[in-house]
Parts: C-alpha cells; sequence; structure tokens
C-alpha cells in the first residue's frame, strides 16, 4: 500500500466464518487470504503493525461485510444504530483524550502514551471524484451531537461550474463542471477545485468546511473549425509514375483543428487553443480515375480503400498518422486528360487504435477520438506540365505607331491610329 501514503482512503478488514479474510480498499478487494485469528480475547489485542498516520471513523461489526454493504456507507456517517455494528468512534471530539462511542455498546476509547491536544487534527477533507461534463450528485458530511437534524448549506462556491443544494436534510447537492474541464486544465496548480459548507440548524450555523472536487477528464474529439475549406494535395501530372505523394500533416496544416482536451481555463471559461499535428481516418477515396495509396512508417505503399474490408462497420475509416504518407496514381491508358479526384476524411486525436488499421468513423462508433465533422481533400490531376499565370497574351493598340513592316523589314506607320497587331519577321504583308 506504498501508494496509499499521503492521502485518505477507505480500509475495511473482513473475517468470515470458514477462516476466509479480505482487505477492501475504497470498497475494493484488494486481498483475500485465510487466518485463524479472531479478536475475540480479553484485554488488549494487537494485529498487524504500528500506524504512523490520521485515523477517523473506525467501526468494528460483528457480521463480515460484503463489498456492496462496505461500499453502501462507506463516504457517510452511521447513527450507531445500525444492526451488527459493535462499536462507533467517530473522533470528533476535537480535544481530551477520550473519544466516545457512538452505539450503544458504550464502549469509550481512552488514549494512553503522551497523549496531547496536538494530536487531534483536522479530519479529511472530503474529495469527491466526478467526470468531466457530467452532471454530479453528492452528499455533504456533517453531524449534529442533538436530536435535531442538521441542514447543509453552501458557504463558499467553487471557483468554476454551478453548485446547489437538492436537499439541505440529506446533505444533497448537485455540481456541473465547466465544459470541458478537468483537473488536468482547470484554474487550480493540484487538480482539486476547494468550496466551503456549513451545517445548520436554524440557530445558526458551524464554521465552514472545506471540500474538494477532481474532475476526471474524458477524451473530446478534435473540432475542423471551417469545413468550407477543401485542402488540396500537391498536384500531379497524369503521366506521372509513382509520385511521393503527400504527408498527412499537409493535409491537417490547411485547417483549423481545435480540441476541447488542450483548452486552458481563462476567467470563467474554457478557451479553445489550436494544438499539435493530428491524424485523419480516411473514410471514402474516388478510385475512378486512378488508384489512392498510404504508406505508415516510411514502409511500402498499400492500398487506401476503406470500403474494402470485411469488418461490417456502419463507416470505416483508415487511421493514419500526421507523419504517413498519402499518394494518388493516376490509371496511365494513353489518354491523360485534366481532372480532380477526391477523398473524405475525419480528424483522429491520435489517442485510440493504431495507424493502418481499420476503425469505426460512424457518429455512434463508441469512440471520441474522431472528429463528427467530415470534410473532403482533393488533388488536381494534369496532362501536361503545369504553367504558372495566364501563359501568353496579344498586344492591341490604337495610338499611333508602328501597325506592321514591310517587305523588307522596315516598320510603317499610318496616317491615323487604329487597332492593330505589331508582327516582327513576319515576312511579306
Amino acid at each position: 500500500f506504498d501508494d496509499l501514503i499521503g492521502n485518505w482512503y477507505h480500509i475495511a478488514l473482513t473475517i468470515a466464518d470458514n477462516d476466509s479474510a479480505s482487505i477492501y480498499v475504497n470498497g475494493t478487494k484488494h486481498h483475500e487470504f485465510s487466518t485463524p485469528v479472531r479478536p475475540e480475547l480479553d484485554g488488549r489485542f494487537h494485529m498487524g503493525y504500528g500506524l504512523s498516520g490520521r485515523l477517523d471513523e473506525i467501526r468494528v461489526w460483528n457480521v463480515a461485510r460484503s463489498e456492496s454493504e462496505i461500499t453502501e456507507n462507506m463516504y457517510g456517517l452511521l447513527d450507531g444504530t445500525e444492526d451488527g455494528l459493535a462499536g462507533y468512534w467517530r473522533f470528533d471530539e476535537g480535544s481530551g483524550a477520550e473519544s466516545e462511542d457512538a452505539t450503544a455498546n458504550n464502549n469509550h476509547i481512552t488514549f494512553h502514551g503522551d497523549w496531547n491536544y496536538n494530536h487531534w487534527r483536522l479530519s479529511v477533507k472530503p474529495i469527491f471524484t466526478i467526470s468531466e461534463d457530467s452532471l454530479y450528485f453528492g452528499n455533504l458530511f456533517g453531524h449534529n451531537w442533538g436530536d435535531e437534524r442538521p441542514a447543509s448549506l453552501i458557504f463558499e462556491h467553487p471557483q468554476s461550474g454551478n453548485m446547489g443544494i437538492v436537499d439541505p436534510f440529506e446533505m444533497l447537492y448537485e455540481y456541473i463542471p465547466t465544459e470541458n474541464m478537468n483537473h488536468t486544465n482547470g484554474p487550480t496548480d493540484d487538480g482539486k477545485i476547494a468550496f466551503t459548507y456549513a451545517m445548520t440548524t436554524g440557530a445558526g450555523a458551524t464554521y465552514a468546511d472545506t471540500a474538494y472536487i477532481k474532475i476526471l477528464p474524458l477524451n473530446d474529439a478534435p473540432i475542423i473549425a471551417d469545413t468550407s475549406i477543401i485542402p488540396m494535395f500537391t498536384p500531379i501530372i497524369a503521366s506521372q509514375p509513382l509520385p511521393n505523394g503527400n504527408a498527412v500533416s499537409d493535409i491537417t496544416s490547411q485547417l483549423t483543428i481545435y480540441d476541447p482536451d488542450f483548452a486552458i481555463f481563462s476567467g470563467d471559461t474554457m478557451e479553445n487553443v489550436s494544438v499539435g499535428a493530428y491524424g485523419i481516418a480516411v473514410t471514402y477515396v474516388d478510385q475512378s480515375m486512378g488508384t489512392w495509396e498510404y504508406s505508415t512508417e516510411s514502409g511500402d505503399w498499400l492500398i487506401l480503400d476503406p470500403e474494402d474490408n470485411d469488418c461490417n462497420l456502419p463507416e470505416a475509416g483508415v487511421l493514419l498518422r500526421s507523419d504517413d504518407r498519402i499518394r494518388f496514381t493516376p490509371t496511365n491508358d494513353g489518354v491523360f486528360q485534366n481532372g480532380h479526384t477526391i477523398i473524405k476524411l475525419r480528424i483522429w486525436d491520435g489517442t485510440t487504435e493504431q495507424p493502418g488499421t481499420i476503425c469505426d468513423a460512424s457518429e455512434f462508433g463508441g469512440t471520441m477520438s474522431l472528429s463528427a465533422e467530415e470534410i473532403s481533400a482533393k488533388i488536381e490531376i494534369l496532362s501536361g506540365p503545369p504553367v504558372a499565370g495566364f501563359g501568353s497574351a496579344l498586344w492591341v493598340t490604337t495610338a499611333y505607331g508602328p501597325q506592321y513592316v514591310d517587305d523588307d523589314d522596315n516598320p510603317q506607320t499610318p496616317d491615323q491610329p487604329q487597332t492593330g497587331i505589331v508582327v516582327n519577321n513576319a515576312g511579306a504583308q
């Protein structure tokens, strides 16, 4: 249990009649063994090793509790009258050398040794662990030594998200975190968001106690900000054999991609920020003018066709990383024409599956690693070498000046301005 150091945990030991024993940590069975030892001796009873740490809420039962029974009241207060509860010490006195047994058995504890007020510490600050973007219901901790039932109230709300009391007497609250925020990108360095609460019976309120919320991250899908953009592959000549193609990053770099998983908390909201290179899931290829291929890790070129598989997925996609390559080889049938062809793709954040594999790219594919948006990427196919600009043009003038040349290649100027073309070295006119 070395990993327990520095944190509060609920630890339970059960011993059944058949000598089977189990140790539970936070309600989950971690170890099972057999022992004939029973704590049924008069006087002092020792087991285990010494502890250097803090203890709170010690409960002794005369029955071996099941896992579900342990988890049911693991983080809640008991009233001391539960069936099978033989001893219950809350350690809420805060001073003195004794702690009362909250059951009717009155097995009060007296502390021995060098005991003084320094041994009393504030108890556990509850940490409620929730999931990102999820509504959470939780119970606050508190008690009243008297008969009146206390009600809970939020004293200081958390720095982000929305919190409210649902049932004050059941100490039930609800909390919805700021969208896309979790313990990795929240407003605090340690990832825990504090709030304070108090209990009241109407005559007054207790001192406010502090609790914390820790939000576990979920994998959010990347977002293509502008789906009207059609990224372009490098144009190719129709007769070009085995082109080198483009890296996937050449395509994704033409887009604006946001990922809430890399958002930052600014003020009271989350701000999306552009992030590094992403991969893609190719969901469709147009093979009418040739063959699309891909290469991973600078390896062999393979046919890129997500529909050519036997996985029977609603929408298949071939996953490629940012440094994988894609190329298109036109069909060489001796007739070369200008044209274009496309592939369709979604953005892939690389958190699931492996490159070169087939994934379920449908809307309900069970993964948040793919963008919901699907776009096309296009490649232009040219019948000859490309030419920059608009090519050649004719010069037309209406001013006085050379308009033609005679048989001796001498320019001649007409008497009146007229539209014409200067032709040099053209011979007889």
